[in-house]
């Protein structure tokens, strides 16, 4: 059972009104130095702590992905190995 498509309408509906977005007042952004200047002294107090965590949170990172790593790294090196003896023992077999 074929259907003909019916064209589309002859009156398509337009927009009539325009939307106008209005503009919203913002008041600056008042900074709060007194704040801020305890911010930056506990910044300041901890960087050093935060650095030394952070390191160490990078190296533990680093190592556990070593260790992932370390069993696939060790087979596709066996692989290439094994390629390279067999080519070797190929080429010696046909000057042989």
């Amino acid at each position: 059972m074929s259907t003909v498509p019916k064209p589309p309408s002859r009156f398509v509906p337009t927009l009539t009104e325009v939307v106008r977005k209005t503009a919203v007042k913002r008041e600056p952004k008042r900074i709060d130095y007194e704040a801020e200047g305890l911010v930056q002294r506990v910044l300041k107090e901890v960087e050093l702590s935060m650095e030394q965590r952070l390191g160490a949170a990078i190296d533990q990172m680093v190592l556990e992905q070593l260790e992932t790593l370390r069993p696939l790294l060790k087979r596709d090196l066996e692989t290439l190995v094994r390629h390279a003896v067999s080519n070797a023992l190929q080429a010696k077999r046909r000057d042989a």
